[in-house]
């Protein structure tokens, strides 16, 4: 059986329901969390159960034949069987944020960012152990951290709007080819257009900036490299993000594109500064992985 951990926002707020509901003593009810939209239950002091969103008995009608399987939700590590792995490292030697591209998914196996950078870092760990464990053992090097940069978002909330106007002058017929066109390929042409361009650049500049002054918070005096890494129309972003920030040719180690190394920095108080969200959008596509 393999255990997955809470995110620190879900661990509290979770934390904070379960006291309550062990001080009320009322077990078998419905729990909602602000920071997760599935359900959980608590029947016991140590017995809790997670159900995915729409898959609760009885919920919306559905007979239980379609239920998912709840998931068992443990407190804490007495009662756990298997052993705990001692995690990784604490030294960075690299730090690499990771844009993606088009739509929602990133790979055929329709995965998130959040999780085909999980598999990012579990192969760069599997290298580095087979490949160069001689090395790491002897302090020489370390292990490179991967954070996913997430801005689909950023034109389909409700404050924009876009979703919901596409909805309303979408035809009702072949209904998975427009799905397809509303969801993933017209992020290309929302580039291109500068209103829905400015925000995406805000957003991946400001995910950017927030995320490495997370991790500086975190892992006080590290030292170690900045990198970027864009898929797809994330090259793009990233291109046109970078070709903003005035950096003296003599602070660039090389450029090149499609995949190989752009431009290294030292950490500093942001990753990219405030000017470089109003850059205009390349005209020309850039194929392939821009690593920056």
């Amino acid at each position: 059986m393999s255990y997955i951990p809470y995110s620190e926002e879900i661990a509290d707020e979770l934390e904070e329901v379960y006291s309550q509901t062990l001080t009320n003593k009322s077990w078998h009810k419905k729990n909602y969390l602000k920071s997760c939209v599935d359900i959980f239950v608590f029947h016991s002091s140590n017995v809790f159960v997670q159900y995915s969103k729409g898959s609760f008995p009885e919920e919306f009608g559905a007979p239980l034949s379609e239920m998912s399987r709840p998931k068992v939700v443990k407190r804490g590590t007495d009662d756990v069987d298997s052993n705990i792995s001692n995690g990784e490292s604490e030294r960075i030697d690299e730090l690499i944020f990771v844009v993606h591209g088009i739509g929602p998914v990133c790979d055929l196996k329709f995965r998130g960012i959040v999780e085909c950078v999980n598999g990012m870092r579990s192969t760069a760990a599997t290298m580095l152990n087979s490949h160069f464990n001689s090395s790491q053992s002897n302090g020489k090097i370390s292990r490179v951290e991967f954070l996913p940069i997430y801005w689909y978002d950023a034109l389909r909330n409700e404050a924009v709007g876009v979703d919901r106007r596409l909805g309303n002058i979408t035809l009702p017929s072949i209904s998975k080819i427009r799905e397809l066109t509303n969801e993933v390929l017209l992020d290309i042409l929302f580039y291109n257009s500068p209103l829905y361009s400015q925000s995406i650049l805000d957003k991946v500049g400001g995910e950017l900036n927030r995320l490495y002054q997370m991790f500086v918070h975190r892992n006080p005096g590290w030292t170690g490299k900045v990198s970027l890494a864009g898929h797809s129309l994330g090259s793009l972003v990233l291109f046109d993000l970078l070709s903003m920030q005035g950096v003296p040719q003599s602070n660039i180690t090389s450029v090149l594109g499609k995949g190989q190394p752009l431009r290294q920095s030292t950490p500093s108080s942001d990753v990219l500064s405030e000017r470089s969200r109003s850059a205009t959008p390349c005209s020309t596509p850039v194929d392939g992985k821009l690593v920056a």
